[in-house]
């Protein structure tokens, strides 16, 4: 099974956002995937193409717990880093989305995010 046939037969939930290196997300994240009630969000894969490095960490986690799902220390290179979960994905919490946090201003970065929505079964 690859990537794009469980994203066929749920709903897919991928993402490309952008930082510049004057955005602050230490308050307020910045929404990626938004919660959606019924549905658990698994995460197939995260890179984070880093084109301005600085003294600031950065994750990307979930919206309500705040639970990391990848996250990269402060002063990272200037590099792509990828974190590939496989096909099935890693699960974020019932009904929650994903989000990006950074420390302050002063990292420039693309996020690229392959996700899915999978309906939570009715007991």
């Amino acid at each position: 099974m690859d990537y794009e046939q469980l994203q066929r037969e749920f709903k897919a939930a991928n993402v490309t956002a952008y930082v510049a290196a004057g955005d602050n997300y230490s308050v307020t994240p910045l929404e990626l995937i938004a919660n959606k009630s019924g549905y658990r969000l698994r995460v197939q894969k995260i890179v984070i193409s880093v084109t301005t490095t600085a003294a600031q960490t950065q994750s990307i986690r979930s919206v309500t717990n705040n639970v990391p799902v990848a996250a990269l220390a402060a002063s990272p290179a200037l590099t792509a880093f990828t974190w590939d979960f496989g096909t099935r994905g890693a699960r974020v919490a019932n009904g929650e989305g994903l989000e990006y946090a950074n420390g302050a201003a002063g990292v420039a970065c693309c996020i690229v995010v392959q996700a899915y929505w999978e309906p939570i079964p009715d007991n």
